[in-house]
């Protein structure tokens, strides 16, 4: 009968072997065989038998040796922590069978950058362009970081870039590097693009954009708005000032329509300095009232010869003046009333006012305005009328010769002001008296003298009291007194 054989790694680990993508492309070993039967201690020779990752062999002696398929897609798109394993069965001359397994490490591979790497920017026009790149790694599940040097900081504009490699640059018109160019003059900004595996792997594309020069155009700044008031022969300037980087340039300065505003006149020199002039007999000038405003413009334009302009509007308000109105009582008198405490408790009147400006002849209407004795009133014609608050405390402590005034501010249309003044004349309140008015005496008691206390209230609290009784205290039974504290 047959005896089996026996397959054994010659040393400890002979029967498996390791290669990585790259580097190290090949494996070897040993397995020994022990078969009792005579002349089947031998394996059955195998050469460059091709398994899915590589190739291997095994002599008749147990040496066996495997090479990597490294060009092979599934090899290649190993990560740096990724692995395979392919397992080779091996045969003995009487069918024995066993196994040398080969472990497959990855190695990281680097990855690449293609796409738009280039791009164009005006100084003054179109100053942002973009570009895609994109990265190949044939490691596959590796995650990929973009990156820009310096900050994405170029020296004319700044560079950004997403994470899916599109890049953006930005071209700084304010900078005085970039609106010192030319005319056509072109100037190249660079910057470095990384993309990184994460894995020690990295690729660098450098994008290069080209900023092309124009003419610049002036600017102004200085005083642009002036203030004018109705009647007045004065007139108002400001100064504008060009600004322009092409510092050879020669600028002209203008006004539209010759200068002429809508309620006066602007001039102009060739050093930016303005003159208005404001047409007092204008119609709509004459017609303004105090607090009412006009608004007149004009455009300034200064050009640099060579297309480039700046324009500057100048804004001119003219405030118009008011003909003050004037406040009179109707006839002698009106603009004063008079109170009486607990008698006469309302009071009445007309003003009249004059103003020139029209529809401004009215007062503005206060309809029980609350003062601090009583409310107040007028209509829009000077009608007024005071109320007093006879129930007020400072009212009934007002004695017979005791007075107080109150002064109401009356107002016109265009804000003129006058006033209404109210007299409140006291009137004697009579005090009251409460107290112990009773008593009694006992006939030939020791004590035959009974006293109590009385007490005066006065509304009137500055008034003097004097008490007193009757008949001169004689009673019928007996006789009364009392002191001045009741």
């Amino acid at each position: 009968t047959n005896d089996a054989a026996v397959i054994t790694p010659s040393k400890p680990g002979d029967d498996k072997g390791t290669v990585q993508e790259d580097t190290t492309l090949t494996a070897n070993g040993k397995l020994d065989i022990v078969d009792k039967d005579a002349g089947e201690a031998t394996f059955k020779p195998q050469t460059d038998f091709h398994g899915q990752y590589g190739t291997f062999s095994i002599d008749a002696n147990g040496n066996w040796s495997f090479k990597l398929d490294n060009d092979a897609k599934a090899i290649q798109q190993l990560g740096a922590k990724e692995s395979l394993t392919e397992t080779f069965t091996v045969t003995s001359a009487d069918g024995t069978t066993g196994q040398v397994v080969i472990t497959i490490n990855g190695t990281n591979d680097a990855p690449t950058i293609t796409g738009a790497a280039t791009g164009d920017v005006t100084e003054d026009g179109a100053k942002a362009v973009s570009g895609q790149l994109t990265q190949h790694d044939v490691d596959v599940n590796d995650k990929h970081t973009w990156s820009l040097d310096n900050d994405g900081k170029g020296q004319y504009g700044s560079f950004t870039l997403d994470q899916n490699g599109k890049w953006t640059y930005t071209l700084d018109n304010d900078s005085a590097k970039v609106q010192a160019l030319a005319e056509g003059q072109k100037a190249t900004e660079t910057i470095t693009v990384t993309v990184d595996d994460g894995n020690g792997g990295k690729a660098t594309q450098v994008i290069t954009v080209t900023v092309t020069g124009t003419n610049d155009a002036p600017t102004i700044t200085g005083t642009a708005t002036g203030q004018i008031q109705e009647g007045s022969n004065q007139d108002v300037s400001g100064q504008l000032t060009k600004h322009d980087v092409d510092t050879n340039d020669t600028h002209t300065w203008s006004l539209n329509n010759d200068g002429k505003g809508q309620y006066g006149s602007f001039t102009l020199d060739q050093n930016g300095k303005w003159t208005y002039k404001l047409d007092n007999a204008n119609p709509d000038v004459k017609a303004l009232k105090d607090g009412e405003h006009l608004t007149d413009t004009i455009t300034v334009t200064v050009d640099d010869g060579h297309g480039g302009k700046a324009t500057q509007v100048i804004t001119i308000t003219v405030d118009g003046t008011s003909d003050g109105a004037v406040i009179t009582p109707s006839k002698p008198g009106d603009d004063k009333g008079t109170v009486q405490e607990d008698t006469t408790l309302t009071a009445s009147g007309k003003l009249d006012v004059v103003d020139p400006d029209a529809g401004e002849a009215v007062f503005r209407p206060q309809t029980d305005f609350q003062g601090q004795y009583g409310k107040f009133s007028i209509d829009a014609n000077g009608n007024w009328s005071f109320k007093l608050d006879n129930d007020a405390k400072a009212i009934q402590q007002l004695g017979a010769k005791d007075h107080l005034t109150e002064t109401f501010t009356v107002v016109t249309a265009d804000g003129t002001t006058g006033q209404v003044t109210i007299t409140i004349n006291g009137t004697n309140d009579a005090p009251t008296i409460s107290g112990v008015a009773t008593g009694a005496v006992k006939e030939d008691a020791a004590d035959t003298t009974v006293s109590g206390q009385l007490a005066k209230q006065d509304v009137d609290a500055t008034d003097k009291h004097t008490w007193s009784v009757n008949n001169e205290g004689k009673g019928q039974y007996g006789t009364f007194t009392v002191d001045q504290n009741g």
